[in-house]
């Protein structure tokens, strides 16, 4: 998704653009309440009494005081950056966002950036997990129980819950090309809609499995598709508990091991290698598809993936380890069901109905 940005705007010593305003008092939850309330109400009130006018005016309004609001909190970020941060890791900060300036370009440095201000505003409000939308009335009950939490030790904790608002299964077969289908993608809705009214991303999966007979006995997508779109979820861009350094650290990490001599690839297929075509948008891009790559492998068989790819699996654990200590791929109860059987596990017979 293509965002707009000023490579204008003045930069401060600690490597952030600069902004005049002053801190507000209030918390981050309640500015959003305020401009809900308050000033979209007035807009609307404009349209009422003056018609198309009014709707011009109160849009006007209403854009300048979240200009503001805005400001305010991006000078809150900063404030908290410089606090979290020692000096040594300021200082690395601005050289590891050289390197990504020049790998990747400008918009690679601000959409960094803006994910962390986002998930600086978004850890004032709880977690919580996703709606899921679709799968009951495909008959996927199963997934809409136990696919899709974190009480199941399948995934680690706030893998899920804050990380994304909803999960819809859309019942079509997308095909990319001869190769590839299109199994899910994640939708990050706007900077401003994220910003304002604390909207997650939504998570929505297709059909990448084609029918066969009159009903299928699986599900129509792949455990490693669900894997590879939660892998989305907590990246550099997404993930609501990184600080920027730990952004600008997985992302190269990432970098290296993709561009290194023994790259991940799923069934002798370099997915990621489609989206490099010469520019740093596209090998920005590439770099984000490895992730979520390297996540799908991870979580789906994590003992051919380690036995194939030990590098990356070590990439990943390290990141997971990193949020939830406890977490472990290797745990003989994680997850409900026997990936083998597909029966209910002895250890979750008593627990789950």
């Amino acid at each position: 998704m293509e965002q707009s940005y000023k490579q204008e705007t003045p930069i401060d010593d600690k490597g952030f653009e600069m902004v005049e305003k002053n801190l507000s008092e209030s918390s981050a939850q309640e500015k959003q309440i305020e401009i809900r309330e308050t000033f979209l109400q007035k807009g609307l009130r404009c349209f009422k009494n003056w018609g198309k006018l009014g709707l011009l005016t109160g849009a006007i309004f209403v854009g300048i005081e979240l200009k503001k609001e805005y400001d305010e909190h991006d000078l809150e970020w900063m404030e908290n950056v410089v606090q979290t941060l020692s000096a040594v890791e300021l200082k690395e900060k601005d050289v590891k966002m050289e390197k990504i300036r020049s790998v990747f370009g400008e918009k690679a440095v601000f959409l960094i950036e803006s994910g962390d201000r986002l998930a600086f505003l978004e850890r004032t409000k709880p977690r919580s997990s996703p709606r899921i939308i679709g799968f009951i009335e495909h008959g996927w009950i199963n997934h809409t129980k136990y696919s899709f939490t974190e009480e199941h030790l399948l995934y680690p904790k706030n893998w899920i819950n804050g990380e994304v608002s909803a999960i819809e299964f859309t019942d079509k077969l997308l095909e990319i090309n001869d190769k590839h289908t299109k199994g899910g993608e994640l939708d990050s809705s706007s900077l401003i809609s994220r910003a304002l009214f604390g909207k997650s991303p939504v998570m929505s999966i297709y059909r990448n499995r084609k029918k066969t007979g009159s009903r299928e006995k699986i599900a129509p997508f792949s455990e490693r598709i669900i894997a590879h779109e939660f892998g989305h979820a907590n990246d550099w861009e997404n993930d609501m508990d990184l600080n920027i350094a730990d952004r600008q650290d997985l992302l190269l990490r990432v970098y290296e091991r993709m561009t290194s001599g023994n790259p991940f690839k799923r069934d002798n297929d370099k997915y990621h290698e489609t989206f490099i075509d010469g520019t740093q948008n596209g090998m920005y891009i590439a770099t984000i598809e490895y992730w979520a790559e390297i996540c799908g492998g991870f979580f789906e068989n994590p003992k051919s993936f380690l036995d194939r790819f030990p590098e990356d699996f070590k990439l990943v654990n390290d990141y997971v380890k990193k949020n939830d200590p406890t977490f472990d791929i290797f745990n003989p109860n994680r997850g409900v069901f026997d990936q083998q059987t597909g029966k209910v596990k002895d250890f979750w017979k008593n627990k789950v109905k």
